[in-house]
């Protein structure tokens, strides 16, 4: 029996361990985030999605005499980038005297753009896209209206890769941010990312490295997918089950 002990003590012993590496391995860089914390502040310019705006919406459907369930609903993205060069020294402090904004020219975000990314709480990607050369980001994302936890990962070549968590994403109507980013130009210029199509996406980023025409993929909704329901007596109420067909789908 002893040997048998034994070997079911050191599976389980095994077994934690592995559990202990797979944690640690998967938690975010700590160190960024400090750094983060010793640059300037985010400017936040968020919008609510008010409940005065969603009853003027149901108002108008009730108006007409029409059905509206709001499974998805719109959160406009726009966001900027400001890039500040760093150095940091021995105990990866930010030596203050280095904090410098970066110009249009020295950022060159044409060369090294910057990409944000969106993920929900099971960390699948909802979002994907790059800033313009002059630091902008514009778009609107369809969400399902349940609440729901997201992060807003920013990323790109000679960056500090930063994380932000947003609570309750679709309860804003319009997310407005100007965000802070800090790079090493030592960094920047000693390590190139490929671009296979030239369509100034590095393939790290591209979802499509080989077809210049495209570069990310859109999903509507930006999570999950819409259900249609058909009723075969329709427009008659019938048994009014509207199971007779039922399809899910996704628009890419």
């Amino acid at each position: 029996m002893k040997p048998i002990r034994l070997l079911w003590l050191f599976m389980a012993i095994f077994a934690f361990v592995l559990s202990g590496c797979a944690q640690s391995a998967s938690e975010p860089d700590s160190s960024n985030e400090a750094i983060y914390q010793q640059l300037p502040q985010d400017e936040i310019n968020d919008t609510a999605r008010t409940s005065e705006v969603k009853d003027a919406t149901y108002d108008v459907l009730r108006a007409d005499n029409t059905f509206a369930f709001q499974s998805l609903l719109p959160v406009s993205l726009q966001l900027s980038v400001q890039i500040y060069d760093i150095s940091n020294d021995a105990d990866n402090k930010i030596v203050a005297s280095s904090i410098r904004l970066a110009t249009a020219s020295e950022a060159n975000l044409t060369k090294n753009p910057v990409v944000a990314t969106i993920k929900d709480a099971n960390g699948k990607i909802v979002y994907t896209g790059a800033f313009s050369d002059q630091g902008n980001l514009s778009t609107t994302i369809l969400l399902p209206s349940a609440p729901a936890d997201f992060s807003l990962n920013l990323d790109g070549n000679g960056l500090l890769q930063r994380e932000l968590s947003i609570e309750n994403l679709v309860q804003y109507q319009e997310i407005n941010r100007i965000l802070t980013l800090a790079r090493s130009p030592q960094s920047a210029s000693s390590n190139a990312l490929n671009d296979s199509d030239g369509d100034l996406i590095p393939d790290l980023y591209d979802a499509f490295p080989d077809d210049p025409d495209r570069s990310f993929s859109v999903n509507i909704p930006a999570d999950g997918t819409l259900t249609i329901a058909f009723e075969d007596n329709f427009p008659n109420l019938g048994d009014g089950d509207y199971n007779d067909f039922i399809a899910s789908y996704r628009i890419t």
